[in-house]
């Protein structure tokens, strides 16, 4: 009996089935390395995001940028440019700096200071936030915008993504920019603003927007910092005990406040107002004296204000202790 074999049209199908087969295994090969890829990149970056913030809590400011020209050869490849010099020979972008990641001073290895595609991570930072004073971490404030955000970032970083347009390399050289009329081209004009986008025909970036409160609330939660709020409202109520105790010195009858105003926690001057000057010889429990501080906005009379307040039944009661007369 004779077998019979495949026919030509038999054949012909298993190849295509075949073809059709490994082309969807490749294409979702390739679909399943590129989201690998781009996993990779945002990791990278929170894995920076993460030692930034260590590094906050180590030292009260953000690290300046390496300078993005040297190569990684270089001995001070690595180092954060020098803080007491404005970040000295990084790229200055108005009020921010632009290098990339000071792998060594944030205590990382050198492949965390390069994405996926093995070129530099951009680094861009609010240069009064890594001013070496003990009070910039509690008035740092994002100098950056994003496209289409009301966020300040105080920190950007950006991987240049597959394309690379405007990334630099470990040799210390910069690719081609990215063409102007692109959507990434935001990414690399150096200048302070930044787009974040889903990915397009000409956008591959990864952009990681931090602002003050994404670096201080982790801190803030783990108690190893105060917030500005918080020190600001300390400094608000000390201040209003010495004007009380001062009024108390004149019997309740201050006429001035003489006091040198302090500055809150974003450095800004408080202001007090005495709205009775006679307490003693006044009636009811109105406010006696208003201490306010602008808040992180900075602008008195809005929202973000902060208040403390000392009404006038307070003020008798302290002159009463004393055994003054209120009369």
């Amino acid at each position: 009996m004779r077998q019979r074999g495949f026919t030509l049209v038999e054949i012909a199908i298993v190849v295509v089935v075949a073809s059709l087969l490994l082309t969807m295994g490749l294409s979702y090969f390739a679909m399943f390395a590129k989201s690998q890829t781009f996993g990779a990149a945002r990791k990278g970056e929170l894995m920076v995001k993460e030692a930034l913030i260590s590094f906050v809590s180590r030292n009260n400011r953000l690290p300046c940028p390496t300078v993005a020209t040297l190569a990684s050869t270089d001995a001070h490849a690595g180092e954060e440019a020098d803080p007491a010099l404005d970040c000295k020979d990084t790229i200055a972008l108005g009020a921010s700096r632009m290098g990339v990641i000071p792998w060594k001073t944030l205590q990382l290895l050198p492949d965390a200071a390069d994405d996926p595609w093995y070129r530099r991570y951009t680094y861009v930072v609010t240069l009064a936030a890594t001013k070496l004073d003990a009070s910039t971490v509690q008035r740092m404030r994002g100098s950056m915008s994003m496209v289409n955000a009301t966020m300040r970032p105080v920190v950007v970083i950006i991987s240049h993504g597959p394309n690379g347009a405007g990334a630099y390399l470990p040799a210390g050289t910069r690719m081609a920019l990215p063409a102007n009329a692109t959507l990434e081209y935001q990414n690399a004009d150096n200048d302070e603003t930044f787009s974040a986008r889903e990915e397009a025909q000409d956008y591959d970036d990864f952009v990681l927007s931090l602002t003050a409160e994404d670096v201080l609330n982790p801190l803030i939660e783990r108690g190893e910092i105060r917030s500005a709020r918080a020190q600001t409202d300390a400094l608000l109520h000390q201040w209003l005990d010495d004007l009380v105790n001062q009024s108390v010195g004149l019997d309740g009858k201050a006429t001035t406040l003489p006091m040198t105003p302090p500055v809150d926690a974003w450095g800004n001057p408080m202001q007090a107002h005495l709205n009775i000057t006679d307490v003693c010889g006044t009636a009811g429990n109105g406010v006696a004296i208003r201490v306010v501080s602008g808040g992180e906005d900075l602008s008195i009379n809005n929202v973000t204000d902060q208040v403390a307040v000392a009404k006038v039944s307070e003020i008798k009661n302290l002159v009463l202790k004393q055994g003054k007369p209120c009369l």
